[in-house]
């Protein structure tokens, strides 16, 4: 089984729809990768955040273990699955506020 990780396509999409989300609720945010501090932003600004979507706030710590792996900390290959399938639950929750 070929290894997905947080810089593979499927990862990498949360990050770039994080912008469209803010930007089309006219939303000023700081330019980060921190989900969490981007999800809080949204739920201030009044926008509904599933506690399904919130959920990937932890995806920030893990591209951080998959990035830069220690030891026994390093990511499994069910926590990539698990990465992807969250990021694919934040895309379509995007596409949905984006494209009505």
């Amino acid at each position: 089984m070929t290894r997905v990780g947080p810089f593979s396509a499927p990862f990498r999409v949360p990050f770039p729809c994080r912008f469209p989300i803010l930007l089309y609720n006219e939303i000023e945010f700081r330019f980060v990768h921190d989900l969490q501090e981007l999800i809080t932003t949204l739920k201030r600004k009044g926008v509904d955040v599933p506690e399904n979507i919130a959920d990937a706030a932890g995806l920030t710590e893990y591209a951080v273990q998959a990035r830069y792996p220690r030891g026994d900390a390093s990511v499994t290959e069910q926590e990539d699955r698990e990465a992807v399938d969250t990021a694919q639950r934040v895309v379509s929750w995007a596409e949905k506020i984006i494209q009505p």
